[in-house]
């Protein structure tokens, strides 16, 4: 392609000549000027690649997106650019503060600063190519990694079902009793043969982006759930892998299920056949996910359990791998990332606070409920999680985020007037505060009163100029006072953040039109047709739901993991179809 420059002259000129390394060592800082440039430094640069679509011309189908990694740092508290996350950050963090680390240098670099240089060993979730090219010290930064504070795993609660009679659990006065909580620091009293739903919460709290990120049909992380009796004897267990490597078909894993054309699942990553993801179980920066186990207690007076719940990791599924390196089963590291366990007494359960390395790890009871809140309203269960949350407030009254998160749970239930109060709340706690302003204007909006709303968003766009929520909202408030020319500015303001904004395009289709500049209108409304869902995609998600019962519960965003229920731990033997030749030699 030709001679890059690798110097700059006095000048500041880039010199386009070979050059030789005396020259270079002999003019570090020209070198510097020649081959670093400030934008390497962004997660802008990291996002020319890790936000990705597929179009047309790949899979003769229509555009879709296929990897948005930076646009989930963006909404993160990581990046410090949106209002909307339910924990904030004292400071940016970028993709390189994550993924290039700065390190002691080993040898001489002239490049070190105070004997250090920005690691490009890109450490993050590779396990493979270090095992398959024996670069073991990489293997184990990479399980270090994995195993620093990148997710909270919480037993919280247990629910209460029936007792081997059929009677309902009741506390001591003779009043039902449904949810204990929070574990470890609840009383309550458990009968033989009873029938308890464990709650795991699981944090996602140390990862800017999804996990697993990307749609990524062929990595595999999971929750393995085991319940032992007191000698230490498996009973029930969740998320095992099977004598052939594959995973528990019935494990909650954070995947998503992308299907074919075919209405099957995409065995090796054959992107141009993707049509829809059937269902998304990743679980977002910065947010919570509830985890249901049902299990019956030992019949035996004695018969106190043991609880464990890990998250798990692996590179890829069995299938993937082994089609990845042509062997019929190749072993893979598989990390456990993190893990907590709790003991169930037959009988009283006073309060058992963790051992003091767990009590460390473990967040306090206030946060422990917030998550509890975040991963119920996730569920779709808001009466659950506005009691989560007034929980919060009881112990936090100064925290001014659980009154904007009991409104975002009364928003999101339409209840609209019960958002208010809490709101003003929040805002007394917080005058200003760009979240519950933003939460604010979608209530005015609501209730008819645009300018207020505008007045709201404006402050919050101010405050977070790249929020590409609060430009959106503030472009549709705009659209219906009928202020085209403001609602355009901000439509097109939410594409120099997204240019591929959904919303952007459709609205913009039609202001466009409205302000008579038909040929960009029709540019952004075949944008829209071209990018918005197929809504005849899901018919293929269906139909893959509907034969494959064992995965079809993750579907659910509110399921139960039933775990007396039978589990396949062998692989099933296929039989031949009708008409296939047995033995005969034919292929």
């Amino acid at each position: 392609m030709g001679v890059p420059a690798v110097l700059v002259d006095e000048d500041g000129k880039p010199i386009t000549r070979e050059v030789s390394d005396s020259e270079i060592l002999t003019h570090l800082d020209r070198h510097s000027k020649a081959v670093m440039k400030d934008f390497y430094k962004t997660s802008e640069f990291c996002a020319s690649c890790h936000k990705a679509a597929l179009p047309k011309a790949l899979n003769d189908y229509k555009w879709q997106r296929a990897i948005f990694l930076y646009d989930e740092w963006q909404n993160s508290s990581f990046a410090k650019q949106s209002p909307l996350p339910f924990y904030t950050k004292d400071s940016v963090s970028t993709c390189q503060t994550c993924h290039m680390q700065r390190e002691a240098v080993k040898t001489t670099d002239y490049g070190a600063k105070k004997g250090q240089l920005a690691s490009h060993r890109w450490l993050g979730a590779n396990t493979v190519v270090p095992k398959y090219y024996g670069f073991d010290e990489q293997a184990s930064r990479i399980v270090q990694f994995l195993q620093n504070s990148v997710f909270n795993v919480d037993i919280f609660a247990l629910e209460r079902g029936e007792q081997a009679d059929g009677l309902a659990s009741q506390t001591a006065s003779g009043t039902p009793q449904s949810v204990i909580a929070p574990l470890g620091l609840a009383s309550f009293k458990i009968v033989p043969g009873e029938l308890v739903t464990a709650n795991v919460i699981i944090q996602n709290k140390g990862i800017a982006h999804s996990h697993v990120p990307e749609q990524r049909d062929m990595y595999e992380s999971w929750v393995a759930f085991t319940v032992k009796d007191a000698t230490g004897k498996i009973i029930d267990d969740s998320g095992f892998i099977k004598n052939n490597g594959d995973l528990d078909e019935r494990a909650h894993s954070f995947t998503n299920r992308l299907i074919n054309v075919k209405g099957e699942l995409n065995g090796h990553h054959e992107v141009w056949d993707n049509r829809v993801v059937a269902y998304n179980n990743t679980i977002q920066s910065g947010r919570s996910q509830l985890v249901r186990y049902s299990f019956h207690m030992p019949h035996t007076a004695t018969g106190d359990v043991t609880v464990t719940a890990t998250v798990k990791y692996r590179r890829f599924n069995q299938h993937f791998m082994d089609f990845g390196v042509n062997k019929n089963h190749y072993e893979m590291p598989t990390v456990d990332m993190v893990s907590q366990s709790r003991i169930i007494h037959v009988g009283d359960n006073p309060p058992t606070p963790l051992s003091a390395p767990e009590a460390k790890a473990e967040n306090k009871e206030w946060m422990r409920w917030n998550n509890y809140g975040i991963a119920l309203l996730d569920a779709q269960q808001y009466a659950a999680s506005v009691a989560a949350f007034q929980h919060v407030q009881k112990m936090r009254p100064d925290y001014a985020d659980s009154y904007t998160n009991q409104a975002i749970v009364d928003i999101l239930w339409e209840k609209y007037d019960d958002a208010r109060p809490s709101l003003a709340k929040a805002l007394a706690l917080a005058p200003g505060n760009a979240r519950a302003l933003y939460y604010r204007a979608l209530v005015e909006r609501n209730e008819g009163n645009l300018d207020l709303a505008i007045d709201d968003l404006k402050i919050v766009a101010v405050s977070f100029p790249q929020s590409r929520d609060a430009h959106r909202e503030l472009g549709f408030s705009y659209y219906q006072q009928h202020k085209y020319p403001l609602a355009r500015a901000e439509y097109e303001y939410v594409q120099s953040i997204d240019p591929d904004d959904l919303s952007a395009h459709y609205n913009l289709a039609i202001l466009y039109r409205r302000l008579g500049m038909k040929d960009k209108a029709s540019i952004e409304a075949a944008k829209f047709a071209d990018q918005k869902d197929d809504p005849t995609a899901s018919t293929y998600a269906l139909e893959y739901l509907r034969s494959h019962n064992e995965i079809a519960n993750e579907s659910v965003v509110w399921h139960v993991h039933e775990l007396d229920a039978p589990a396949t731990r062998i692989a099933p033997v296929v039989a031949p179809a009708s008409g296939d030749m047995v033995g005969s030699g034919s292929q």
